[in-house]
């Protein structure tokens, strides 16, 4: 009962730490489309059943491709990360039979629930700040240009304008955005297998 009880726990963080990453996709996206004016065009996510940016859906979704079809190379091993989600759960097996439920246990899991909410965090910005900069300076732009020129109407350019520069940037940096998030699964991964390596277990 208890080694299937601590199964059932290492199977959970597992997945909780692989969608904080998920999350911070997420979170990129919606920085970008808050800035982008796209904040309104939403879309539901059948997952969490609210509705999210449309921006946010498709980095989400880039993300779940990466995740299935593209390889990393991690421990001398190249493999999907769906690959190497499997391999954590049979490294799981053989380093954590099973649990010991105490205060340390708990204190480490906090812990490595705070390191990945920083990945999460690190992730996000690092996907989304230089179109959320860029954009920015574009909305400068249109309001130095609104003070010179008071007679354009940029009431109405100004949205157009910053949703065709950030789709444009959105394609141009998207070479730039992937390996990001490929880098953010190693990142995870790699958290994952150092939890296990330091995680207590019953002698």
């Amino acid at each position: 009962g208890l080694s299937v009880l601590s199964q059932i726990s290492i199977g959970v963080v597992i997945g909780f730490m692989i969608s904080v990453v998920f999350a911070a996709f997420q979170m990129a996206g919606d920085f970008f489309s808050a800035q982008a004016g796209l904040s309104f065009s939403e879309v539901l996510d059948p997952q969490s059943q609210i509705s999210t940016p449309i921006i946010g859906s498709l980095k989400n979704l880039i993300g779940v491709l990466l995740f299935i079809s593209v390889d990393f190379r991690m421990d001398g091993v190249t493999l999907p990360a769906s690959m190497h989600m499997l391999r954590a759960l049979a490294y799981s097996f053989a380093r954590v039979p099973e649990l010991v439920f105490d205060m340390k246990t708990l204190s480490g899991l906090l812990m490595y629930a705070d390191q990945a909410f920083g990945v999460m965090f690190i992730t996000a910005l690092k996907i989304g700040i230089p179109v959320v900069g860029i954009l920015f300076v574009t909305s400068v732009a249109l309001g130095l240009l609104g003070r010179a020129a008071p007679q354009m109407n940029l009431m109405n350019m100004g949205l157009p304008v910053n949703i065709i520069v950030g789709l444009l940037l959105l394609f141009t940096i998207m070479p730039v955005i992937v390996p990001l998030m490929q880098e953010s699964f190693y990142n995870i991964f790699d958290k994952i297998g150092e939890m296990f390596r330091t995680w207590p277990v019953r002698r």
